[in-house]
């Protein structure tokens, strides 16, 4: 089994290439090493002799799936998305890589993406289609070098997903809200009164609290807002507020955000969902009743009982976008005709 390469950009080069003294060196399964050109050579140098190595030994060519997905982590391509896009991705390989590691790139067929697919989709068609999407970026980068001749991702149809359109009405949210404990009740008056994600809650700075309301950046789309104040909201941030001090003056620590676990870090996206999951569970047991919304449900309710500009407030790029986040069933007038009975024969 190949080691692990100390530097990350290192995984743009082929498997089983590695850094020597004075020149890039390619360690065969067989054992021992082979030369291939200098430490300072290209990208597209170090490939070619590669190649050039390999073909000299009487073998073809072979680039695994796994090179091109190590390729395509190490390129601008990737590197220029956002945080959380390439987190997504990394998670998709991680299911991919089950499957196509160490399949040899050039014989991937559209079957064999459909096979899979249609396998993925007994446990979630959603992650089957967010996968496609991942295996197609990476061959489309290793397309442009001409790695490969083609994608075979291309002409195979995703799953149709359906948007979720569960609203949860007030009486269901004061009853959850009331029975939650406290960090709990405070990422969901956050999440609600802003119609943010929770990955944008628990990233709240105290720097972001100002005179005009509550400056968050979506960590997801980049897009910048300041949530102006309101007496609930004031409210919410001045019990987090209370909440921090209590646990930091304890600990005898400080930290830049707003919510803070009992340990004094912020929380991360795993911290969240475990949170979330257990209050979910206790509440659960307790009622002896199975819960249908999820914590996003909650950003959903957000837009939905917001009664201006809704994609304004939600910062989403499109109005299919924030429709989809819309849940409430609306109210609007019916026909208006005349009385059956009250019509006046001529």
């Amino acid at each position: 089994m190949p080691r692990k390469r100390t530097l990350k950009q290192d995984n743009q080069y082929p498997t089983r290439v590695y850094r020597g003294k004075s020149s890039w060196e390619w360690h065969p399964k067989e054992g021992g090493s082979v030369s291939l050109c200098p430490l300072d050579s290209s990208p597209g140098k170090v490939w070619q002799a590669y190649e050039a190595a390999v073909e000299a030994r009487g073998k073809r060519p072979r680039h695994t799936v796994g090179d091109l997905a190590a390729a395509y982590f190490a390129s601008r391509n990737f590197l220029g998305l956002r945080p959380r896009t390439q987190q997504d991705y990394m998670d998709c390989w991680g299911m991919l890589k089950k499957m196509f590691d160490e399949v040899d790139a050039h014989k991937v067929k559209q079957k064999h993406i459909r096979a899979y697919m249609d396998h993925r989709a007994k446990t979630s068609e959603v992650r089957a289609n967010r996968e496609r999407v991942t295996l197609q970026n990476i061959y489309s980068h290793a397309f442009e070098y001409s790695v490969v001749e083609l994608n075979p991702c291309r002409g195979v149809r995703n799953f149709k997903e359906t948007p979720r359109d569960y609203y949860i009405d007030d009486e269901e949210y004061n009853w959850y809200y009331d029975e939650s404990e406290e960090a709990v009740q405070l990422f969901m008056e956050l999440s609600y009164l802003n119609a943010s994600r929770g990955q944008d809650v628990r990233l709240i700075r105290m720097i972001d609290l100002n005179d005009i309301g509550i400056y968050i950046q979506q960590q997801k789309t980049g897009k910048k807002q300041i949530k102006e104040w309101t007496d609930r909201l004031h409210l919410a941030v001045e019990r987090a507020k209370a909440r921090r001090a209590k646990i930091l003056g304890k600990l005898k620590v400080d930290s830049l955000y707003l919510l803070v676990t009992r340990t004094g870090t912020p929380y991360t996206a795993d911290g969240l969902k475990t949170l979330w999951a257990k209050n979910k569970q206790k509440i659960q047991a307790k009622f002896d009743s199975k819960i249908t919304f999820t914590y996003h449900d909650i950003k959903a309710k957000g837009v939905s009982d917001y009664s201006g500009d809704k994609q304004k407030f939600s910062g989403h790029k499109s109005f299919k976008q924030m429709q989809d986040y819309d849940r409430r069933t609306q109210v609007v007038p019916s026909l208006q005709v005349p009385v059956r009975g009250q019509y006046i024969r001529k």
